[in-house]
């Protein structure tokens, strides 16, 4: 491999490829300028003292998905450094390292180490970004994120929402990407470009050298072939059929923490009175002495093994609210300090979330992690529970994070919410959680955020329940649990047109999960409400075929059929449950028909029987309130 320095000098950096050696000898005779250039099997090399361009070569000799590499300062002249067989490695004299070596397969990793902060960029060029932080917006590039900290956390801590941070990104022309867990990552995403960025900034430890990793397969042409460099097949866990079948039940949004066994029993009696379906009773939050004793209140829930034992002797199942925070005055805080996150000075570190002051238990530690499961064994022996609903869990909750110079740091920050999930995933499919980082393959439901009352994506409402159920899907969840129908009701409360769109966008998406009751707006809600769990229920096998199916996630965006139609590519109000079964929900207030995509193939109207073929629009498909636009691949 042989580049041109500054001054003209022929080096010889490598012996990947003796046979390029003359080739690569002639082409220098040739370059003119002050550029450095290397070229091998691998990738080729443009370097000036200020940046360095790489593109790497496929299997068929052609350059692909070129990117920027910027070390924030001059780097002179490259020298040889010290590289395996079939590596490239280039070091710059006044610091800064790029490596690129082969993996399986065509995947190749990319190394580029330096003092920092090290920027890595990749222009889009029209294309399409997918993948990264779970945001309200679709495809990723309209995100309009700069240098966001990749690190798990809520809105109202530091004013990012990112409760799933997984470490994937895709383009619609074929670029994959997946970024080493140890990066100090931090992302910029804007249309027009898409960068990776370590600094030794919060919430990272500062490290004399950074170093910024990330592997991509070097073949992929589409968003398909990209996704399966690193998803070969599609294992899921797999809930109870029940739990598909039938709605969750929550306390949450009908009684907030104004819950009690009295209550929720008469929950429970209205749901079935009502004749609605049931797999799950969940007794939300407040049921604690305090927060953090894993104690039920006996003045709001006396007997709480005779509820449980009630919901069991009718076949349904039972989970429990829990979190991984105590509040003060309670007496686990001091019983356990040993388990909760300290600060520098050996106190117990305090934190503040939506509930209030309180302390976290030390996810880091193995042996609160422990402690953690085995008082959530002791509340299923003493009163039955069958799993538990897993909140929070976010880095940003950490004792001492902030962006001030005395702010606690970590190595591998989002570490805190693997070890949380991994030990939620110990109570099995039934657990849910709603944070996730390197968490995709644990055995348990992945919940979208709390979602708004509002109809829009932007402040996470309605039409930001399918773009969040797409992103999970494509970071490799397979049992994705929608948040409550309606919202959370949090001052905005939804009308009924609002509450019927919300069931018609879950009735073909894995789960039903119901809080806010039908019955609290008027019988034809309730008419509506019941067809659409019903027909639900009549698509459970389908559903739970599509769970085993490893060959592709449970619900996808409609480009999957075609990977390479640029219309499908952003569509964000269509979806498949696997890849035969396509659904167009009302998503606008105020609307009784819709125009809607249909991808390559012929379409059934499972409505009127009448059949569609694509690509291409239907435009004004009529569909009144009671209508949910629905179609069978033939």
């Amino acid at each position: 491999m042989n580049f041109r320095s500054q001054r003209g000098t022929l080096h010889n950096l490598s012996m990947f490829d003796q046979t390029l050696k003359c080739l690569a000898l002639i082409a220098n005779l040739l370059v003119v300028g002050t550029a450095a250039r290397s070229v091998n099997k691998l990738a080729n090399v443009d370097s000036t003292p200020t940046q360095i361009d790489v593109a790497l070569f496929d299997d068929s000799g052609e350059l692909t998905h070129p990117f920027h590499v910027s070390f924030g300062k001059n780097i002179g002249e490259p020298k040889e450094c010290d590289a395996e067989d079939g590596e490239i490695c280039l070091e710059w004299r006044n610091g800064g390292k790029l490596s690129v070596k082969k993996g399986e397969g065509d995947r190749r990793i990319i190394s580029v180490n330096g003092e920092g902060p090290l920027e890595v960029c990749y222009k889009l060029n029209g294309d399409h970004l997918y993948g990264g932080p779970v945001v309200s917006t679709y495809p990723a590039e309209h995100s309009n994120i700069t240098e966001l900290p990749y690190m798990t956390g809520d809105i109202s801590r530091f004013g990012v929402v990112l409760a799933v941070a997984e470490r994937y990104w895709y383009t619609s022309s074929g670029l994959n990407i997946k970024v080493a867990p140890e990066s100090p990552l931090f992302i910029t995403q804007h249309e027009d470009k898409f960068c990776l960025i370590a600094k030794n900034e919060f919430p990272y430890l500062v490290e004399p050298s950074l170093s910024l990793q990330w592997s991509t397969c070097i073949n992929a042409k589409n968003l398909r072939e990209g996704l399966k460099c690193f998803f070969q097949s599609y294992e899921k866990p797999i809930p109870p059929k029940q739990v598909i079948a039938s709605p969750i039940w929550s306390t949450w949004v009908e009684f907030k923490r104004d819950v009690s066994q009295e209550k929720a029993i008469k929950f429970y009696n209205d749901i079935k009175a009502n004749n609605f379906k049931l797999s799950v009773m969940e007794i939300d939050d407040a049921w604690e002495t305090c927060y953090g004793s894993e104690e039920f209140d006996k003045s709001k829930f006396p007997d709480a093994k005779a509820m449980v034992d009630l919901f069991h002797s009718e076949g349904y199942l039972t989970t429990l609210w829990v979190h991984p925070f105590v509040g003060p005055g309670c007496e686990s805080l001091d019983k356990y300090a040993q388990y909760l996150v300290k600060d520098s000075d050996g106190s117990i570190g305090k934190t503040v979330w939506w509930n209030g002051n309180g302390t976290l238990i030390n996810f880091m530690d193995p042996k609160a992690v422990e402690w953690f499961q085995q008082r959530l064994v002791n509340i299923q022996k003493e009163y039955g529970f069958d799993s538990f609903k897993f909140d929070a869990g976010e880095v940003a909750y950490v004792p001492g994070m902030g962006k001030d110079e005395k702010s606690v740091r970590m190595k591998h920050p989002n570490q805190f919410t693997t070890n949380y999930v991994k030990a939620a995933s110990k109570f099995g499919a039934l657990a849910e959680a709603r944070v996730g980082a390197e968490a995709h393959t644990f055995d348990i439901m992945q919940r979208v955020q709390d979602t708004n009352s509002v109809w829009g994506a932007e402040n996470w409402g309605l039409r930001s329940v399918l773009l969040s159920v797409f992103q999970l899907s494509l970071h490799g969840y397979g049992a994705v649990l929608p948040d409550m129908i309606g919202g959370n009701c949090y001052g905005d409360q939804p009308t009924k047109e609002m509450f019927i769109r919300w069931i018609q966008l879950n009735t073909f998406l894995p789960i039903i999960q119901f809080s806010l009751a039908p019955w609290k707006f008027d019988q034809e809600t309730i008419d509506i409400s019941r067809k659409f769990t019903d027909l639900h229920y009549e698509y459970a096998d389908k559903i739970m075929k599509e769970f085993k199916d490893t060959s592709h996630p449970v619900i996808n965006p409609i480009w999957w059929i075609d990977p390479e139609d640029s219309v499908a590519q952003t569509i964000d109000s269509e979806f498949l449950l696997g890849e035969d079964l396509l659904v167009a929900p009302v998503l606008e207030e105020g609307a009784v028909s819709r125009d809607i995509y249909f991808p390559k193939g012929s379409w059934k109207d499972l409505n009127t029987g009448k059949v569609y073929t694509g690509p291409g629009y239907v435009k004004g498909y009529s569909a009144p309130l009671d209508v949910l636009p629905y179609f069978e691949k033939v």
